[in-house]
């Protein structure tokens, strides 16, 4: 009965805890491919990336290092926000987070770039 279900439960959440860190399935929540793209770009730089992090309620795109937030603009998100990009900025930053901003259009010009700019800068 229970002890058989918790069991199978716990195997289950083993089963998936390995598979996150053995990298055969990804935990994060991309709200889009562009989102997808550049926080694979930030890990092979050795940057710790988590996309859909929850901070003070809001759903930060890209929590890089457990230092700032990236937030990825100019692509239409899966799942529509109900707040405004600004608004949702200025949330995570009285949270005590710096917040970076990386455009689609950037982006497209000069991955490079963005990445400089986004890590290198204090």
């Amino acid at each position: 009965g229970h002890f058989r279900n918790y069991v199978s439960y716990m195997q289950e959440y083993q089963n998936k805890k390995d598979a996150v860190l053995s990298g055969e399935i990804d935990e994060n929540i991309y709200k889009n491919q562009f989102e997808r793209e550049v926080a694979e770009k930030i890990r092979e730089l050795d940057h710790k990336v988590s996309a859909g992090t929850d901070i003070a309620g809001l759903s930060a795109d890209l929590f890089v290092d457990d230092k700032f937030v990236i937030e990825i603009d100019g692509v239409e998100d899966k799942v529509k926000s109900n707040i405004s990009n600004m608004k949702k900025q200025a949330i995570l930053e009285r949270s005590g987070y710096k917040v970076k901003r990386i455009t689609y259009r950037e982006w497209q010009y000069s991955p490079k770039a963005c990445l400089d700019r986004i890590l290198l800068e204090g």
